[in-house]
């Protein structure tokens, strides 16, 4: 099983990322993703996050832990797309494996972010990075005819990859249709637990089961490819 989304002591995780490693080890996963929070809007006044100041340790550490390590960690970062936009600018996108995108309403901070990756970052370029949309529920804020006419087109354009999130199974489980619509248009998926501590760490069954009950195996042997193939940044 593969975890693409948990977070450490680097934002407001109770664990350090060697703890989170070791767990996930225990746990039998083949592949795990830091996914740390960076946040300047009112999220930044409640939770700790990553900052341009700390964020080049946090890659070191993770570079360093993953070196030697019997399991596949990627780096990751967690966006606050309530942030300001200057903020964001500051970030060198290109140094993660994958880029979380949380608090994506509608298709305009959407398409905004797109946008901004595809002419200013190379985010897009030679699927060295993978790009997911971070527990949304934007497929209930939108029109169905949005969701099946732009969303899904912008997401098959981009390659963008859709989270499903075992903290969250409300945002899918209970909407399996627009889930389902995303697995038989080829939609890309991760799978992430969301883990703020180790007692967390591969919480994702309920998530392969929902999964399993739309589109069998083949949807999850796509997924489990792609990770095994990804390249990560040395």
């Amino acid at each position: 099983m593969i975890d693409l989304h948990m977070h450490t002591i680097y934002s407001d995780g109770n664990n350090t990322i060697l703890d989170m490693k070791n767990e996930a080890i225990k746990r039998n996963l083949s592949c795990i993703a830091i996914t740390d929070h960076y946040s300047t809007s009112w999220k930044s006044g409640i939770i700790n996050t990553l900052n341009v100041n700390n964020i080049p340790n946090y890659i070191t550490e993770i570079k360093r832990i993953r070196r030697n390590s019997s399991i596949k960690i990627l780096i990751g970062i967690e966006i606050d797309t309530d942030s300001y936009f200057e903020d964001i600018k500051r970030i060198n996108f290109e140094n993660f494996d994958i880029v979380l995108l949380e608090y994506i309403k509608d298709l305009k901070i959407l398409k905004n972010y797109i946008n901004y990756f595809k002419n200013k970052t190379g985010i897009f370029d030679n699927n060295q990075h993978i790009l997911a949309l971070a527990h949304s529920n934007i497929h209930v804020n939108i029109s169905k005819k949005e969701f099946k006419d732009d969303f899904i087109s912008i997401m098959s354009e981009y390659g963008i990859f859709f989270e499903l999130n075992s903290r969250y199974l409300e945002y899918f489980i209970s909407y399996p249709e627009y889930i389902r619509e995303l697995v038989s248009n080829d939609i890309n998926f991760t799978i992430g637990s969301d883990a703020h501590s180790v007692r967390r760490v591969g919480d994702v069954n309920k998530i392969y089961q929902f999964l399993e009950k739309l589109n069998g195996k083949n949807c999850l042997e796509k997924i489990h490819n792609f990770i095994s193939n990804f390249k990560i940044i040395k």
